[in-house]
């Protein structure tokens, strides 16, 4: 997480160890800036002064292999090594290490990442220790069983943190009720109006802004003594997905879990300040109406309703105020509330445990639930990759596809779904990207030009994977078949040019500036000249690595070159007639 202030406290913490003669080692980075303010790199500097480059912008660094690269940055691996090492070496005689970053750019460096793990692994195990499973011997083994009974009905209430003196456990609940559709619970709890704690004028003026001085016999009264004698809690969701999240019952040594329906949050109410308010505008309305001598005429807008569609629907109820006016409209259903001393909750809790019976013994035991499984069946009990994948799916947009879904998939779906998001991706960050980090380079190879195109040594997306038969753009609803004809032209340019102009390509496709912006945009950047180019630069150690390919994805622009030279020649031809044309025009009206 860069500018959080890494570096600055690795400063201060070597030059407090350098004031007490502590003894340690380590480095920091720092970071490198051009004279227009943009970052340009980064360099290594140890505490003892010594410095040396770190990374630097990959334009500014020839002939550097691909794997040295993040980013837009090169790593200089060498260099690096160069001061890291011995700044580690010397670890045998100090007892503080200090670094402030260890990234994807150290970690290029393999040397480093071996002598950082073996400080790690000595400083786990210190010299002369033998670590053996006799040293650290199992004290007790707990059974865990797993438990159903309550698992549909089973929902935990958190409550606002009170002192231990004084939990809701003891407190006495006048009413409780609950929306099952909403699923939202509130609770009353009973306030003791005698204590000497309780101010009762207050509390007579709570109740009265609550419900009036006047008692309204067709509402409900919020506080039906008189005074306020009881404070309320509703419920909100925390957390949506509970199916990580179990009850356990530590009893006789055994373990006994019941996963959980639901989390509520209680949270006080205020609503008896509401009322007032309420109250309070009403009765200034009805003064200003009785004020009023005759009724003023007023302007009034009448707005016509438009029919939503499917996607416009679907949005208006996901709204706040959607969802406010539904949990508003449904009323309230009245619950009974037992006490946890009661025998109906003793018996209830009695459901926690296998069996139903009771805790331990042989009824716990013979309970078919237990968890006598396979290892890999219990993880998959716990963690059920379809569910997983169901409720990820159900919160990514519709055009997002979760990891877990990716691994699913064929290779070349893969391959299209990475490209199209990504829009230019090298080589090398499609292998980082796939979910299969075992895939043979040579089958990626083969794959990718059923998914993609490759201009100067990146790849891209199929205009046909971008564009699909039927489709049309977003913006002038130009048709898939146009759009694929002129992205391929633009993607042919690329190849031939490192910087386009926009007007130039419009003219010559024939399409709206706005889709040409949507076509640059996915493969592209503006440059201060107000030119294209390509949103990667030019890899040519990829293009000599892999001559093969890319002699065939060179072979496949030059089949298509005849056609794309001939939408040049055409757009030449019309522009040429639209001259003449409007030579004669201009003759004509001169000479009238």
């Amino acid at each position: 997480m860069p500018g959080v202030g890494k570096t600055t406290i690795m400063r201060h913490v070597g030059t407090e160890l350098q004031r007490r003669a502590i003894a340690f080692d380590g480095f920091y980075t720092e970071e490198l800036r051009s004279p227009s303010g943009e970052r340009s790199g980064f360099d290594i500097v140890t505490f003892d002064g010594k410095r040396a480059p770190l990374a630097r912008t990959s334009d500014s660094v020839r002939n550097a292999p691909a794997k040295n690269r993040v980013g837009k940055y090169t790593v200089c691996v060498a260099e690096f090594e160069s001061v890291a090492l011995p700044a580690l070496a010397g670890r045998t005689t100090a007892s503080l290490l200090l670094l402030d970053e260890i990234g994807k750019m150290e970690l290029k460096s393999r040397p480093f990442e071996d002598r950082l793990q073996q400080i790690v692994n000595a400083v786990a195990a210190p010299p002369g220790a033998v670590m053996d499973e006799e040293d650290d011997p199992v004290v007790e083994e707990i059974p865990v069983y797993l438990s159903k009974t309550l698992a549909e009905n089973l929902y935990l209430l958190q409550y606002p943190v009170k002192a231990s003196t004084a939990t809701f456990d003891d407190g006495q609940v006048v009413n409780s009720c609950v929306k099952p559709i909403n699923q939202q619970i509130k609770v009353d709890y009973a306030l003791n109006t005698a204590s000497k704690n309780y101010d009762s004028f207050k509390g007579e003026q709570f109740a009265i802004a609550a419900d009036g001085k006047e008692k309204d016999r067709q509402q409900k009264p919020t506080f039906r003594s008189g005074t306020m004698d009881k404070q309320s809690f509703l419920s909100s969701k925390p957390i949506e997905d509970v199916n990580r999240y179990m009850v356990c019952t530590l009893q006789d040594r055994e373990i006994h879990a019941t996963p959980l329906q639901g989390i509520a949050s209680m949270r006080q109410m205020f609503s008896y300040f509401d009322k007032q308010d309420k109250r309070t505008k009403a009765e200034q309305k009805a003064e200003q109406d009785a004020d009023a001598d005759e009724e003023e005429l007023k302007q009034v807008t009448v707005k016509f309703a438009r029919t939503e569609n499917e996607k416009v629907r679907k949005a208006r109820e996901k709204s706040f105020n959607y969802i406010s006016k539904l949990e508003s409209e449904e009323p309230w259903c009245e619950t009974f509330w037992h006490a946890k001393t009661s025998t109906a909750a003793e018996l209830e809790r009695q459901k926690l445990f296998c069996g139903g019976t009771g805790a331990g013994g042989a009824s716990a035991r013979e309970d078919p639930a237990a968890l006598n499984v396979a290892p890999p069946e219990y993880l998959e009990m716990l963690i059920s990759k379809e569910k997983t994948d169901r409720n990820i799916d159900s919160m990514l947009p519709s055009r997002v596809v979760c990891m877990h879904k990716l691994k699913q998939m064929a290779l070349v779906d893969q391959i299209k779904v990475i490209l199209k998001d990504a829009k230019v991706l090298t080589f090398q960050q499609i292998m980082d990207l796939l979910p299969d980090r075992g895939l043979a380079a040579d089958k990626v190879l083969r794959t990718l030009p059923l998914a993609g195109v490759l201009i100067r040594g990146n790849w891209v997306v199929q205009s046909e994977i971008m564009y699909p038969e039927g489709s049309v753009s977003a913006i002038n609803g130009v048709p898939a078949e146009q759009m694929c004809k002129a992205r391929d032209y633009i993607l042919y340019r690329f190849t031939q040019s490192d910087h386009l102009e926009r007007h130039q390509l419009a003219l010559i496709t024939q399409l709206p500036t706005e889709e040409i912006r949507e076509i640059l945009c996915s493969v592209a950047r503006l440059n201060p000249d107000r030119t294209w180019s390509l949103l990667l630069p030019s890899n040519e150690e990829f293009s000599a690595n892999e001559q093969e390919i890319s002699d065939r994805q060179n072979a496949f622009w030059t089949a298509r070159a005849d056609k794309f030279n001939e939408m040049e020649r055409s757009t030449k031809r019309v522009r040429k007639r639209s001259g003449r044309s409007e030579s004669k025009y201009d003759v004509k009206m001169s000479n009238g």
